[in-house]
C-alpha cells in the first residue's frame, strides 16, 4: 500500500487526505474492500480516532461504505457524484494558475469548436451580451473575473454538452479563483479581445478556427499572467 506514515500537524486531516487520495488514483477502487481501522492505524502510525474521523469524512461525501460484519468498502459512484467529488479532491492541493489554465485549454478549446457547430441565435446573443457587458467592468476585478467565467459557461452551454456544463459548474469556484488573479495583473482588454473573435468564429460556424483562437486565448494568457512577456496591445 501506498500509505506512508504521518509526520505531526494536522493528522486527521492528513490522514483525509491520504485516503482520499487513494481513491482519486485507484488505489482504492470502487467496489474494494479497505483495510480495517487497526490496520489503517497502524500504516500510518496514527490513532484509531483519527483513522475512524477520516472515513466518517469519506462515508458523507459517499465515497464510502460500512456494510455490517464486512468492512468498509468503496462505493461505486454515478459520473455526476464523481464530478461532486472532484472539488474537494482537486482543493486537497489547489492547482497553481499555468496548470489551471492548461487544465482549461483541454475543455474549452473542444467546447469553442461544438459551440460553432451547435449554438443557436439564442445562446449566440447571450455571449454578445455578456461581452458589452464585460467591456464595462475594466475598473471591477471581482465582477470582470465573474464575467470572464460566464462566457467559457455560456460557451459550455453552447457546445450543448451537458457533461461539459456540469464540468464547469462544478469546479466554478476554483476557476474564478485563478481569473480573480488574471485579471488582477492582465485587466480585461486581453480577454475581451479574444472573447470577440471567439464569438465571430461561432457566428460564422467556424470551429476549426473557434478551436484554434480559443487555444490562441489561453496560451496568451498564460504567457502574460506568468509574466514571460508582456500581452499585446489588443486594441482592434
Amino acid at each position: 500500500m501506498a500509505l506512508s506514515n504521518i509526520k505531526k500537524k494536522s493528522i486527521s486531516d492528513e490522514v483525509y487526505k491520504q485516503f482520499m487520495n487513494a481513491i482519486a488514483s485507484g488505489e482504492w477502487a470502487p467496489g474494494s474492500k479497505i483495510p480495517s481501522e487497526n490496520e489503517l492505524a497502524a500504516t500510518l502510525g496514527v490513532s484509531r480516532i483519527s483513522v475512524r474521523s477520516a472515513l466518517h469524512k469519506l462515508a458523507s461525501l459517499g465515497l464510502v461504505e460500512s456494510r455490517q460484519g464486512e468492512g468498509t468498502f468503496v462505493c461505486e459512484i454515478s459520473g455526476e457524484q464523481y464530478l461532486n467529488n472532484l472539488v474537494p479532491i482537486i482543493m486537497l492541493s489547489k492547482p497553481d494558475l499555468k496548470h489551471l489554465l492548461e487544465f482549461r485549454m483541454i475543455f474549452d478549446c473542444e467546447m469553442a469548436g461544438l459551440a460553432a457547430m451547435r449554438a443557436d441565435e439564442e445562446k449566440i446573443e447571450k455571449l454578445k451580451a455578456n461581452l458589452a457587458h464585460h467591456k464595462q467592468l475594466s475598473h471591477d476585478i471581482k465582477a470582470a473575473a465573474e464575467c470572464d467565467f460566464e462566457f467559457h459557461y455560456l460557451i459550455a452551454q453552447a457546445s450543448a454538452n451537458p457533461l461539459l456544463t456540469k464540468i464547469y459548474m462544478t469546479l466554478k469556484d476554483i476557476f474564478l479563483a485563478g481569473l480573480y488573479d488574471i485579471v488582477a495583473v492582465m485587466g480585461t482588454d486581453n480577454a475581451f479581445y479574444y472573447h470577440n473573435k471567439i464569438i465571430d468564429c461561432i457566428e460564422a460556424r467556424d470551429s476549426e478556427r473557434a478551436r484554434a483562437v480559443m487555444r490562441e486565448h489561453i496560451i496568451d494568457t498564460i504567457d502574460a499572467a506568468l509574466g514571460k512577456r508582456e500581452s499585446p496591445d489588443k486594441t482592434s
